[in-house]
Parts: structure tokens; sequence; C-alpha cells
């Protein structure tokens, strides 16, 4: 997959921050139409990025474990990351408690869920899954 241009990538960002918000506020069967309309982008933009509420969903799930990552990454070396993340990982799901429903609801062998729980899977040194 090719990088997006800067102005696709952040049209890209404001349809997932409106899905985000849309879906906190109204569930995660809202009108995808209330998504286009917080986002102020148009119908074949939407769709253009996302070709379905499920893509959608996907889109937010990897962002939403991005930025896990970079905040687990950010807190290395602090006394109490471990604390810090507990308490961004408690936030996120209060503040997103639709799309964390949406996601415990889906079958544990679902693709994304599955491709989820090996992005999540601890490493070695040398990037290898290493399992205790």
């Amino acid at each position: 997959m090719r990088p997006l241009r800067s102005d696709a990538a952040a049209r890209r960002d404001l349809i997932l921050d409106a899905a985000n918000g849309v879906f906190a506020e109204y569930g995660v069967n809202a009108p995808l139409e209330l998504v286009i309309e917080q986002a102020g982008v148009g119908r074949a933009t939407l769709y253009r990025n996302f070709p379905d509420r499920g893509a959608l969903m996907s889109a937010l799930l990897e962002r939403s474990l991005s930025a896990i990552q970079a905040r687990a990454e950010a807190l290395q070396g602090d006394d109490d990351a471990l604390f810090a993340l507990l308490q961004h990982l408690a936030l996120g799901i209060a503040t997103a408690a639709p799309l964390s429903d949406y996601w415990r609801a889906i079958d544990r062998d679902h693709p994304v869920i599955a491709a989820a729980r090996r992005r999540t899977e601890p490493r070695d040194a040398f990037g290898n899954f290493s399992h205790p």
C-alpha cells in the first residue's frame, strides 16, 4: 500500500476522528451520514477511504493499537510506566466504550482480531515471537 498524500491523509484522519466521536456518542451502529457530517467530507470521500463500516472499524482499531504502542514506547524507562499505560488504556476504554463493545462482540477468529492479537504478542530482541 503506497503512502497517502498529505491532504488525503488529513481527510482520512478527519473521518477517523469523526467516527470515533460519533460512535462514542451514538454507538457503532450510528448512521455513517453522521460521520460524514462531523468530518465535513463528502460521501464519496468516506467510501473511498473506507468501503464499509467494517473497514472503518478496523482502521479505528489499528489507530488505537498504534496509539497504545506509541504510549508504551514513550514510557520506556519510566518507573511508573505500567501504571501510566494502564491509565491510558482505561481512559481509551472509557471514552470509546461502544468501540470496545464492538470488538468484544466480534468472533475471536475474525481476521482483524487475529491480526491485532499477533501484533500485541511479545517478541524477543530480534522481533521473533517469544512465548513464555
